[in-house]
This record gives structure tokens, C-alpha cells and sequence, in this order.
């Protein structure tokens, strides 16, 4: 669930991870001006807060319009270039994106937007490709390097009407 800005939770049962938690979202704080571990500045302002309390009583309905859109996808795509995500039971899955894969991502890309679907390839450079894991760029890891060169995230939210929908899944199954 989006906010309007930045936000986020975390939420967990166990008191001790909770404690760190705490300090971490504020500058690892344990009190007025005392810092007992490095931390960031991760809270949650009021107005970021209340936009989320209103968005909160929408969830389920919102959640259910994913699953409803993602179920029609898997269904409704017959294109055998295109995979769609895997999943055993629609009801325990959210569909916080819509990752199909494809060898012809990039041609695919190009073909939805020139039809006005616009898509995002989320995580385009594989994490042990990353300056940050710079220790691990050496490595080989073909089956992830040939993911990250096939994912395609389509859209899949909320507000999408059924002919959108529809439209998007007619052009998937006309790419060649």
C-alpha cells in the first residue's frame, strides 16, 4: 500500500528486533539525545500517516482488484513467448507487481508502448552485478543474469478499468 510520499511499516512479534527497529527508523535512538547505534531517519510523518489511515479501510477491495486483474492475465494469455508468474493459490498472493518473463523482453517493451501500455523492468541489473556487492561481480550466475534480462513488469494496480485490462492482454497475445 502506497502513501502519498515516503512511508512504510514494519511490523514483527518479536520484542527484541522491535527495540532495534525502534531506534534504527530514528537515528538509533533510545531516548531525548541518546544514541546507541547508527540509525537512520525513518519515521513516518503525521500527514504521510493519516493518508494511509484513509487508504487502509480500501485494502481489501484493493488487494481483491489485484488478484482479479492478475487472475485474468494468467488466464487470459495464450502467447507462448510470454510466461506469466506462477502461482497455486491466487488467494495468499497480492500481486504487488506483475512480473511475466520473456526472450524478447526488450522487443516486447518497445511493441507495448507504442501501443500505449507503458511497463518497467524492475531490477534490471542482477544484485552480484551491483557496486555495492562489488566482492560478487566476478560471479557467474547465468540463470539469474538471464532473468534479469527477460523480466518485464506489467501493470497491474487498482485503478485499471476492465478495457484497459483487456486491451493489454489482446496486445500481449498479438506480439509475436
Amino acid at each position: 500500500m502506497g502513501a502519498l510520499g515516503d512511508a512504510g511499516a514494519i511490523t514483527t512479534n518479536n520484542e527484541e528486533l522491535a527495540r532495534v527497529l525502534y531506534k534504527l527508523r530514528n537515528y538509533g535512538r533510545s531516548g531525548t539525545y541518546t544514541n546507541d547505534i547508527k540509525g537512520f531517519n525513518c519515521r513516518l510523518d503525521a500527514l504521510q500517516a493519516a493518508f494511509l489511515r484513509i487508504k487502509l479501510t480500501h485494502l481489501n477491495k484493493e488487494n481483491n482488484k489485484r488478484k482479479e486483474i492478475a487472475d485474468f492475465y494468467i488466464k487470459a494469455f495464450k502467447n507462448s513467448n510470454i510466461i506469466t508468474p506462477k502461482c497455486e493459490n491466487l488467494n495468499q498472493h497480492v500481486f504487488h507487481l506483475f512480473v511475466i518473463k520473456s526472450s524478447q523482453r526488450d522487443e516486447l517493451k518497445n511493441y507495448l508502448l507504442k501501443n500505449g501500455v507503458e511497463t518497467l523492468i524492475h531490477y534490471p541489473v542482477a544484485i552480484h552485478k551491483q557496486l555495492a556487492y562489488k566482492e560478487y561481480n566476478s560471479l557467474s550466475l547465468p540463470i539469474t543474469e538471464r532473468l534479469h534480462r527477460e523480466i518485464l513488469s506489467l501493470p497491474l494496480n487498482s485503478s485499471l478499468a476492465t478495457a484497459e485490462v483487456k486491451k493489454i492482454a489482446s496486445l500481449i497475445n498479438a506480439f509475436q
